[in-house]
C-alpha cells in the first residue's frame, strides 16, 4: 500500500490550499491509499475548517503558528530548524513512500527535513510567487534548495514558464480541481441583489479597488449591495475604506462562512478583483455555483478558467475604471448575467476532480 504524507502549515485557516489538499487526501483514502496529514497545529480539540474523513490520519505535530521571521541575527530562524528536527524524526521512525508540501516555508521544511532520509518531497507553490514578497533570506534559500525536489507542482503554464531554466526542469503543472458542491440550506440570507466578493483580507485580493469600483457602479443602482466573505489583517482598512465613501450600510463583512456556496447560489454577480493569484479557487467554485462572474487578468490562473465574454468576463488587474464599467454592464443586464452564468459550469469539462488526481498519481504514485 502507498503511503503519502501531505504537509501544511495548518488545517484550521479557510484558505484555498487547505481546502485542496484535504480533497486530495479524502480522495486517496477512499481508494484505499495510506494518508497522513501533517500539520503544525498544536493538539486540541478544534476541529480543521476543511474536516478530513475519517480514514485519514491527522497529526498536528505542535510548535504553534509560524510568523516569518525577519530577525536579522542568524541565517536560519529557530523556530524553522525545531520543526526541521520534528519532521526529521517522524520520517525516520516512520518513512512515508512520498511527502508532498504545500506553499513557501513549509515546502523549505519538507526539504530540509528530508535531507539523506532518501523520502522524495514533492513542493507545491498555490500562489504568485514572483509577488508574494519574502524575506531575502527565504528567497534565497528557495533558489538553492527548490531543485532539490522531486518535483514542484504549479497551477498554470504561466507559473511554469515563468520560472528560471534550473526550475523549470522540475516544474510540473497541475491545476487545482473543481469541487463538487456540497447540497446546503442556505447559512445566510443578504438583501438581493448583491455583488459577492470571497477570500482572506490582504492586499492582494484588491477588495480596496472592488469597493472603489462598487461606489462609482452602484451609484445608478442603490438597492444593490456588497457582500465580501473571508477574515484577514486588512479588516479595519476595508471597513474605514467603506465608510469614508459612505457605504457602511451597503458593504457588509460577514467574515467566513463554513458553507460558502449557499452564498454563491445566492449572489447575483461575483467578483474576483486580485492583484495576483496563484489559482483562484472561490473563482471556480462561483462558476460552478451558476454564478455571472467578473475577473481581474491577474497573474496568474483567471486567464486559464474564464474564455472571456462566453463564461466571465476579464478586466485588467488594478484597474478601476474597467472594473467599473464591467460591473455596471451586469447590473444593468440580468439576460447577460443569466448567460454568463449559464455557461459558467463548463469549466467541470477541464477541472474535474478525477483529471486532476490522475495527473497527481502519475507524478507521485505511479
Amino acid at each position: 500500500m502507498k503511503r503519502v504524507c501531505l504537509l501544511i502549515e495548518s488545517l484550521h485557516t479557510a484558505g484555498g490550499a487547505e481546502r485542496v489538499l484535504t480533497t486530495m487526501a479524502n480522495h486517496w483514502t477512499a481508494q484505499g491509499i495510506d494518508v497522513t496529514i501533517c500539520s503544525f497545529d498544536p493538539p486540541s480539540d478544534r476541529e480543521p475548517f476543511y474536516a478530513p474523513d475519517p480514514g485519514v490520519k491527522w497529526r498536528p505535530i505542535g510548535l504553534g503558528p509560524y510568523r516569518v521571521s525577519r530577525q536579522r541575527l542568524g541565517w536560519i530562524p529557530s523556530h524553522f530548524m525545531k520543526r526541521v528536527v520534528v519532521l526529521r524524526r517522524l520520517w525516520k521512525k516512520d518513512p512515508p513512500d512520498t511527502v508532498i508540501a504545500f506553499m513557501d516555508v513549509t515546502n523549505l521544511t519538507a526539504l530540509f527535513a528530508s535531507f539523506f532520509l532518501k523520502v522524495p518531497v514533492i513542493i507545491s507553490e498555490r500562489n504568485n510567487f514572483l509577488l508574494k514578497r519574502l524575506p531575502l533570506r527565504w528567497r534565497i534559500m528557495r533558489i538553492f534548495f527548490y531543485p532539490l525536489c522531486k518535483a514542484l507542482v504549479l497551477q498554470t503554464r504561466a507559473q511554469r514558464d515563468s520560472l528560471p531554466p534550473r526550475l523549470r526542469k522540475k516544474a510540473v503543472v497541475i491545476p487545482n480541481p473543481v469541487m463538487a458542491l456540497p447540497s446546503s440550506d442556505a447559512t445566510r440570507q443578504f438583501h438581493k441583489p448583491f455583488v459577492l466578493g470571497v477570500g482572506r483580507l490582504r492586499v492582494q485580493k484588491g477588495f480596496d479597488l472592488l469597493i472603489k469600483a462598487f461606489k462609482q457602479a452602484s451609484d445608478s443602482f442603490r438597492d444593490w449591495s456588497l457582500v465580501i466573505l473571508g477574515e484577514g489583517e486588512e479588516r479595519r482598512n476595508l471597513e474605514a475604506l467603506a465608510a469614508s465613501l459612505g457605504l457602511e450600510d451597503r458593504v457588509l463583512f460577514p467574515g467566513t462562512v463554513a458553507n460558502p456556496f449557499s452564498v454563491y447560489n445566492a449572489c447575483d454577480l461575483f467578483v474576483l478583483s486580485s492583484r495576483f493569484e496563484g489559482f483562484p479557487n472561490a473563482l471556480t467554485e462561483a462558476m460552478m455555483c451558476k454564478a455571472a462572474v467578473i475577473a481581474t487578468n491577474c497573474d496568474f490562473g483567471p486567464a486559464d478558467i474564464i474564455e472571456d465574454g462566453k463564461n466571465g468576463i476579464l478586466v485588467a488587474p488594478e484597474s478601476i475604471p474597467e472594473l467599473v464599467r464591467a460591473m455596471t454592464r451586469l447590473m444593468q443586464d440580468a439576460a447577460l448575467r443569466k448567460s454568463l452564468g449559464e455557461q459558467a459550469p463548463s469549466i467541470e469539462e477541464r477541472f474535474s476532480l478525477d483529471s486532476v488526481m490522475a495527473a497527481w498519481e502519475r507524478l507521485c504514485l505511479a
